[in-house]
C-alpha cells in the first residue's frame, strides 16, 4: 500500500528512475511552498484566529506540511517499478559503543546531582542533550549510502527510530518498526529507571502552585502566585537554617499529614517552622467593592526527625520540559 514512500531517501539506479523522482521531487516542492504560504498567512496579522499561535501548533503544522510534501511526491512514484541503488551498511559505526555512550552519560549525570541537588533540572537537560547528539551522529554515519535529503530527516527529526530501524537493515519490514519502537521506548525508559533511585534518595524533581509557605507570592498578586519548580533534596545538605523551606511528616504521595514550612528558629533536636493555613481574597456582601486579603499562618515546633527534604525553590533550568 505504501510501497515507496521513503522515496526521497534512495539513490536512483538510472536515468529512468531519476526523471520519475525529479517528478516526486517537485511535486513536494510545490507542497511544501504550498503549506508554508498557508503557514505565514496563518501567523499574519491578517488571521484573527492564528495571529498568536503557540509553538507547539507552529510546530505540529510544519510537521503536517512536511508529512504532505513526502506524500505528494509518493503520488509520482507509487506506481512505478523503481530498484534504487542498494543501501550499503558495512564499515558504520558499532552499536554498542552508542549504548556504551548512553550507559556513561546516564551515570554521569548523576554526579552533579548527587554534590548539589539544585542541579537536578540542568544535569537532566545535559542527559537529554548528550543522548540526542550522539543518537544524530550514529543515524548521520548510519546513513552515508542515502541521500542527503533523506539523511538531513533522519537524523533531525527521528534519530532514534532511524537508529532502531537501521539496527538490523536485512530484516522484515515489520521486524525493522518493531526494534525502531522498542529502541524509542528503551531510550527513555532505561535512563528513567536507572535514575529512579537519585531521584527517590538523592533528590526530586517537584512542584507548586501558590502559597505553600508564608511570603512566596509574586507581590500584588492575591491568587497564589505562579507555578514553582522545585527540587526536594532527602539528604539536607548544608543542613537546616532559618529561611530554608522544608517538608516535614510523613515521606507518603498524598499524606495527611505532609507539610511545608519556612524555618524561623533552628537547634540540634527541633527547629520552629511557619505554616501557611489560607491565602485568599475575600467580600463583604455589604461592602461588595472591598476587597480583604486573607493570608493566614502560623508557627509550630518539628523534631529534626520528621524533617526529610528541604526545598530548593526554582533550580537552574527547572522550566525547560515545560515550555509551550
Amino acid at each position: 500500500m505504501l510501497k515507496h514512500f521513503l522515496w526521497f531517501s534512495r539513490h536512483p539506479a538510472d536515468e529512468r528512475e531519476a526523471a520519475i523522482l525529479s517528478v516526486a521531487y517537485q511535486r513536494a516542492l510545490t507542497a511544501t511552498w504550498a503549506g508554508l504560504v498557508a503557514f505565514l498567512f496563518l501567523v499574519s496579522r491578517f488571521s484573527v484566529g492564528f495571529r498568536s499561535v503557540a509553538l507547539a501548533h507552529a510546530v505540529l503544522f510544519l510537521e503536517v506540511v512536511l508529512v504532505a510534501s513526502v506524500v505528494a511526491g509518493w503520488t509520482a512514484v507509487r506506481r512505478e517499478q523503481l530498484e534504487f541503488k542498494p543501501a550499503v551498511h558495512e564499515g558504520r559505526l558499532a552499536f554498542w559503543k552508542l549504548a556504551l555512550v548512553w550507559l556513561i552519560v546516564t551515570f554521569a549525570g548523576m554526579i552533579p546531582v548527587w554534590l548539589s541537588p539544585r542541579l537536578e533540572y540542568a544535569a537532566i537537560f545535559c542527559v537529554f542533550v548528550a543522548f540526542v547528539a550522539s543518537a544524530t551522529a550514529w543515524a548521520w554515519n548510519w546513513t552515508r549510502s542515502y541521500t542527503f535529503h533523506g539523511r538531513m530527516l533522519a537524523t533531525v527529526l527521528l534519530p532514534f527510530q532511524t537508529i532502531g530501524f537501521l539496527l538490523e537493515p536485512k530484516a522484515r519490514l515489520a521486524r525493522r518498526l518493531l526494534l525502531s519502537a522498542i529502541l524509542t521506548i528503551g531510550a527513555v525508559g532505561v535512563p528513567l529507571a536507572l535514575w529512579v533511585p537519585v531521584i527517590r534518595l538523592v533528590a526530586e524533581p517537584s512542584g507548586f502552585s501558590g502559597p505553600v509557605v508564608p511570603g512566596l507570592v509574586t507581590p500584588g498578586d492575591a491568587t497564589g502566585g505562579p507555578f514553582h519548580h522545585d527540587v526536594l533534596d532527602y539528604r539536607l545538605l548544608g543542613g537546616l537554617h532559618e529561611g530554608d523551606i522544608v517538608m516535614f511528616g510523613t515521606r507518603k504521595p498524598f499524606a495527611d499529614d505532609t507539610d511545608y514550612g519556612v524555618i524561623v528558629r533552628a537547634d540540634d533536636r527541633t527547629v520552629t517552622v511557619d505554616i501557611q493555613d489560607a491565602f485568599g481574597q475575600s467580600t463583604d456582601g455589604a461592602y461588595p467593592d472591598v476587597i480583604t486579603i486573607v493570608n493566614q499562618h502560623h508557627t509550630k515546633d518539628v523534631p529534626r526527625s520528621l524533617v526529610f527534604a528541604k526545598v530548593i525553590i526554582d533550580p537552574p533550568m527547572s522550566g525547560w520540559p515545560f515550555r509551550q
